[in-house]
């Protein structure tokens, strides 16, 4: 399992050292959870027929969490991203 703290570790310093870096996860983040929530919904609808009722609303509350959770975090890292850009911008363009 070292690997997985080497890959959390290059994304927290790449979204430290890079705020563009960040603007550019968010994207990805919303994109890929917009993609899980497809899929669980997908899933809803392929077990309508078949499975009971509690697990089509479990599978179509999957789903919304997922695209709920990519949406908040998304623009969030966005957000910040864009605010470190503002701020690397506004102390690199005042005369020191």
């Amino acid at each position: 399992m070292p690997w997985q703290f080497l890959i959390r570790g290059s994304l927290i310093l790449a979204a430290y050292k890079f705020p563009k870096f960040q603007i550019i996860f968010g994207f990805f983040v919303i994109m890929l959870m917009n993609i899980i929530c497809m899929l669980c919904l997908f899933i809803a609808w392929a077990d309508y027929g078949t499975e009971p009722i509690s697990v089509i609303k479990f599978e179509i509350g999957t789903g919304l969490v997922f695209l709920l959770t990519g949406w908040v975090l998304g623009v969030a890292l966005i957000r910040q991203g864009r605010r470190k850009v503002g701020q690397a911008n506004k102390n690199s363009s005042s005369p020191v």
